[in-house]
């Protein structure tokens, strides 16, 4: 198994080493309110909405939990009333032609994927003509996923849709495969929930690094082989509710193998993860390479280890040791006044625009295609530039005067807005000094050049032929433009990570998962 040794190794170091807690104090009633109302209120996404039906099933409507019975159609008689809503309100704006159970232009393919164990749970409650839509939307879903959505040639679904290059991310455990088990139990099909634990075994072939955490995204145009802490709780949490659904249905006999491959497989995740344990209680964003505490990933992946024990697939006491402390950091530092948990990497939510988000995402990963009207590649000669070049959406190739390509005022510019974003991004992933400082010489660049900017008007002007007189000032004004739209991201990204306002809202999910999870087990509830 790969990553064996350095598996065997992180847990006896982690034995011996790692901070122990026993909280048995259960979250309030009123900050899980709290907690429900702020994922109600901003749990928008796909994969968001997915998670906030699954937390609420596993609290609020146990009896229907694949941690409790994976039986279908449900044997409970009561209505889940606040699943059905979510449900319902996907149901109505999902477009008629569409074969997903939510539509979202540019999305990935998996994540409507997540929506998928709520609808059908809805639909054993719904009337008889919303139920047969229900299932029909239902079985569409599956039909896209399995035959629709591209595959790398061992089989391997791709979290993106097609017309893009193939990508795994870890986050597809969470989304596809426990919604491709219940469906195969719900229709008596046992051929989609081998292919549920089959597709957990080619993500893990693909992204699981030689220390035995997941790497977030292999393939595809995007690639991030760092190990992401959130991304590994959405392979954990994936796997132990495939594993709920085998143990907890009618093919528990027949796919004992399978159940105790996955138990091994959210083992070797959450034994590595919980070595990186920090002092705050929480784990870092990224393992080995950030010193951002995770709040959001780490509630996850403390769930994770909970349900593992309630199924019985470990018996490790650090691994539950870790789960304490995380649950004991997390409840300590989810606001009783807001409900919100802080610290989590959300800060996209606050962020206008994909731009942004894309900007960030590709940057760190060396990837320029993400910069909207703005390029920063290497290259000969482009627009009178010698290293660094401007794409502007109109043609003036040819008509930027060579004292303009060359003048201090790009330079400043470039340097500015270059340093400033890089040096903010880098400060938010990895929370060192020296990326603190690199922001700040960028932002004297930036102010520099924007001196510069307004000393040139004078050289513009004197130029005599109007056309090159116009090429320079729409010119000098898309420089400033595109500076001042990257330098304001970069602030926005600044103040945010050293703040509270940062938000992510299926972290909000983590937490109701993390804490019904806590009482199943410590009650005792055993699959």
């Amino acid at each position: 198994m790969r990553g064996s040794i350095t598996l065997i190794a992180a847990a006896a170091a982690f034995a011996c080493a790692a901070p122990l807690a026993s909280d048995s104090t259960p979250l309030p009633n009123s900050t899980i309110a709290l907690v429900k109302q702020r994922l109600s209120e901003t749990g928008t996404d796909t994969w968001t909405s997915g998670t906030h039906m699954e937390a609420l099933l596993e609290l609020d409507y146990p009896e229907l939990s694949v941690f409790s019975s994976a039986t279908y159609p449900p044997t409970s008689t009561a209505p889940p009333r606040a699943v059905q809503s979510i449900v319902a309100s996907w149901a109505a704006k999902r477009p008629s032609w569409t074969n997903e159970l939510a539509y979202d232009n540019g999305g990935a393919a998996a994540d409507p994927a997540a929506l998928g164990v709520g609808w059908l749970v809805a639909a054993a409650f719904a009337d008889d003509a919303t139920k047969a839509t229900y299932l029909d939307q239902v079985a569409k879903e599956a039909r896209y996923i399995l035959k629709s959505v591209p595959r790398l040639p061992d089989g391997a679904i791709s979290h993106r849709p097609s017309g893009e290059a193939v990508s795994l991310w870890a986050d597809f455990v969470s989304m596809v495969p426990p919604f491709l088990a219940y469906y195969g139990v719900a229709t008596q099909d046992q051929s989609l929930v081998s292919e549920a634990v089959n597709q957990i075994k080619l993500y893990r072939k693909h992204l699981q690094a030689p220390s035995g955490a997941w790497e977030h995204i292999y393939g595809g145009d995007v690639v991030d082989g760092g190990l992401w802490n959130t991304g590994n709780g959405w392979a954990a949490h994936g796997i132990v509710r495939v594993l709920a659904t085998i143990k907890n249905s009618q093919y528990k006999d027949d796919l004992a193998d399978e159940a105790e491959q996955l138990a091994s497989w959210a083992t070797e995740i959450l034994t590595v993860a919980f070595s990186k344990l920090k002092s705050d209680g929480f784990l870092p964003n990224y393992y080995g390479s950030s010193t951002f505490s995770d709040g959001s990933g780490s509630a996850l992946l403390a769930a994770s280890a909970y349900r593992l024990a309630q199924l019985n697939g470990t018996q490790s006491e650090y691994i539950l040791d870790m789960a304490a402390t995380i649950r004991s950091a997390v409840n300590n530092h989810v606001d009783t006044s807001t409900g919100w948990l802080a610290p989590v990497v959300g800060i996209w939510n606050e962020l206008s625009g994909n731009e942004a988000a894309m900007v960030v995402d590709n940057m760190t990963t060396g990837d320029d295609s993400a910069f909207n009207f703005l390029e920063l590649t290497r290259t000969q000669r482009l627009y009178g530039f010698s290293i660094w070049s401007f794409t502007f959406p109109f043609p003036l190739r040819g008509r930027i005067p060579a004292d303009l390509a060359h003048g201090p005022v790009e330079r400043s510019l470039v340097a500015g807005f270059g340093l400033s974003l890089l040096g903010a991004i880098s400060y938010v992933r990895k929370q060192e000094p020296i990326f603190a400082v690199l922001y700040v010489v960028g932002v004297v660049c930036a102010v520099v050049g924007t001196g510069f900017l307004f000393g040139f008007k004078r050289q513009v002007n004197m130029m005599r032929d109007p056309v090159r007189q116009y090429a320079a000032a729409v010119f000098l004004l898309c420089v400033a433009l595109t500076w001042m739209y990257v330098f304001a991201i970069s602030i926005k990204i600044h103040s945010l990570s050293t703040s509270k306002r940062a938000r992510a809202p299926e972290g909000q999910a983590f937490i109701l998962l993390l804490e019904t999870a806590w009482r199943d087990y410590s009650a005792g509830t055993y699959a």
